[in-house]
């Protein structure tokens, strides 16, 4: 199996998870646990994917379907996490004007907002 022993899932589980950290920024600390747990998955799955086509168990053309499957589910998960985000915030948001129109109507003793 010529090559799969430098395939180490825990090197490109560290790369991968360091990579979108840098690209993330400040936003990489509301996704990471979600994220670099799905990372680590991928990384786990390219090697699978590796094995296989190199035992013949899949195709070449098989191993890069089931990476792409692999890419999609990686992206289906981030855009799913950014909706839990996004939720979250529309939730604070909603909570703080409540806390506004309350404050602001009870101040002035009619309902202006």
């Amino acid at each position: 199996m010529t090559g799969l022993s430098d395939l180490n899932v825990g090197t490109l589980g560290t790369r991968l998870v360091n990579t979108a950290a840098g690209i993330a920024g400040e936003a990489w600390t509301n996704i990471k646990s979600v994220v670099a747990h799905e990372l680590r998955v991928l990384a786990g799955r390219i090697r699978d994917i590796a094995e296989a086509a190199l035992s013949g168990e899949v195709s070449k053309t098989g191993a890069r379907t089931l990476l792409r499957v692999a890419r999609n589910n990686l992206a289906a998960t981030i855009a799913m996490t950014s909706v839990l985000l996004l939720a979250a915030a529309q939730k604070l948001i909603n909570a703080v004007l409540g806390e506004v129109k309350n404050f602001v109507n009870g101040a002035i003793g009619f309902k202006l907002l």
